[in-house]
């Protein structure tokens, strides 16, 4: 992540005179720096007064001056992503790109630590290593490192997870959080809806909502396809996967339960926006979806079969097996969702190399 230190530090902290205070957080973020965790970037000036200043230790000293000799190369490194956390005098309204903290907001152990992924499920974290290594090969940034440290928020229990790290102030989150939807036009599921309605508002974190069903529908059509041809109790999936993934640019993949499958019985009990989606889909491939007489959702007339619950894990043992390369499977939908994330990811969780002997 990128951290600026802002200008109007210079006259608050005292920077220009012999009556500098607040010099424990410079000696805190010269810290951060020298150990990887984060880049630390600021002005010519500030960073000059920084590598001169009496109040903070020679270590620190040489780091600043270090950033202020590596200026052009540290500002390049920065121009590279959107998001930028400002440390400032005084509170102010954050924007798009930008968190804006008070410099009084920090503690002694703000950002010594790795930003935090807060997912559902840890073994998610695949998939997103994936991701945001598209993203970094496709923008040329390979010199540029990313670290993170994975939390589990446990499905129901995220919100309240999400809650108490941030409410820490010791460093940044993002919460990845499925969907849930089962169609363009349906709601969102309990979790990422009470991140909506019981918003937390904090500077030390983020959510964003998938925009496909939950993690695993984030893996490409190939790879689900290949599983139900490859893996014999998947093999029931066999017919339908392959006749869904014919049509490339079908964005039906992005919704599809793959731990529960898809019943009649539950065709007909998904509000008529989701039902017609899916009963136009199934249509377009031959696919009968006459109603059955089942009375509730233990229905056994599968549309698409349950993949189970363990379904993520069967998908990395099965890439790992065959040893392909998922991300030049994606078609031009799953390609924009990649990046999209990729995006996100980078500037949350990129990070500079350890300074050694400084």
């Amino acid at each position: 992540m990128i951290i600026k230190l802002d200008d109007t530090l210079i006259n608050f902290c005292g920077l220009q005179s012999n009556d500098q205070n607040d010099s424990q957080i410079f000696e805190l973020l010269a810290d951060v720096r020298i150990r990887g965790f984060h880049f630390v970037i600021g002005s010519r000036k500030l960073l000059r007064l920084l590598g001169s200043s009496k109040f903070i230790s020679e270590k620190a000293k040489k780091l600043y001056q270090k950033l202020y000799n590596n200026y052009t190369t540290e500002m390049a490194i920065s121009a590279s992503v959107d998001f930028t956390l400002n440390i400032i005098d005084s509170k102010k309204s954050n924007t798009t790109n930008d968190i804006f903290i008070d410099i009084h907001d920090l503690n002694d152990n703000t950002f010594l630590l790795r930003n935090k992924l807060l997912l559902e499920n840890t073994v998610d974290s695949n998939i997103y290593s994936e991701i945001i290594n598209k993203y970094i090969t496709q923008n040329s940034l390979n010199a540029i490192q990313y670290n993170w440290d994975v939390s589990m928020g446990g499905g129901t229990t995220t919100h309240n997870e999400f809650k108490r790290i941030t409410n820490e102030n010791l460093t940044y989150t993002l919460c990845v959080l499925d969907s849930d939807k089962t169609s363009p036009h349906s709601n969102l599921g309990g979790t990422a809806l009470q991140f909506i309605t019981k918003p937390i508002l904090t500077d030390f974190g983020e959510f964003y909502i998938l925009p496909v069903h939950e993690m695993e529908n984030l893996y490409p059509v190939e790879i689900i396809s290949a599983i139900s041809n490859g893996i014999p109790k998947f093999i029931k999936n066999k017919k339908i996967i392959n006749k869904l993934s014919t049509n490339k640019n079908c964005d039906s993949f992005c919704y599809i339960d793959l731990k529960k499958g898809l019943n009649i019985y539950t065709l007909y009990n998904l509000n008529v926006d989701c039902r017609d989606y899916w009963i136009n889909i199934f249509d377009k491939i031959g696919y009968n979806t006459k109603k059955c007489s089942c009375i509730d959702k233990n229905c056994r007339h599968f549309l698409i079969y349950p993949f189970g619950r363990n379904i993520a894990d069967e998908i990395i043992d099965f890439v790992s097996k065959i040893g392909v390369n998922i991300k030049d499977l994606l078609n031009s939908i799953y390609e924009e969702i990649w990046l999209e994330i990729g995006k996100l990811l980078f500037e949350k969780f990129c990070c500079p190399k350890f300074i050694p002997n400084i």
